[in-house]
């Protein structure tokens, strides 16, 4: 979820419409990741199961387990989007209009920086697909040999 605060803040508000949305998911703990938390904010987290992350942390893991959770989600994305995995550009359901397809663009630089050993850029690419609207996110598969985190 993003924080509705044009500062960029996260607010109790914010918290609250995480935690409905969890309800309603039935997921029992969240993570919110943001570089700014209100005090009410960190208050109501505290008292629910939401853990607040800075957008600058990254927990080890091996470059291989992020880059496999990172292309199998979106490839589950592309798959619901667009009946299965486009093999050519004008099989892409989003390339209509134009416009480019914000999941094929994010698989492609993911690929390119796990080539290189880029791990900071392909921390990027993750963040890039946890930003995508819930609409166009599937669910975020675990990553192999790492006890089911990420």
């Amino acid at each position: 979820m993003e924080p509705q605060d044009k500062a960029g803040y996260v607010g109790v508000d914010d918290v609250r419409k995480m935690l409905k949305e969890m309800k309603s998911q039935k997921c029992d703990r969240g993570v919110f990741i943001s570089n700014r938390f209100t005090e009410a904010a960190s208050e109501e987290m505290a008292l629910s199961k939401i853990q607040p992350v800075p957008d600058a942390y990254m927990p080890p893991v091996k470059p291989e387990s992020l880059y496999l959770v990172v292309s199998d989600s979106l490839d589950k994305q592309c798959r619901s989007k667009c009946g299965g995995t486009p093999l050519r550009q004008s099989d892409c359901r989003s390339w209509t209009n134009g416009d480019s397809c914000r999941i094929r663009t994010i698989s492609e630089n993911a690929s390119f920086h796990f080539e290189r050993g880029w791990m900071n850029l392909l921390n990027d690419d993750l963040r890039q697909l946890l930003s995508l609207p819930k609409s166009s996110r599937s669910m975020i598969a675990t990553a192999p040999n790492s006890g089911g985190k990420l």
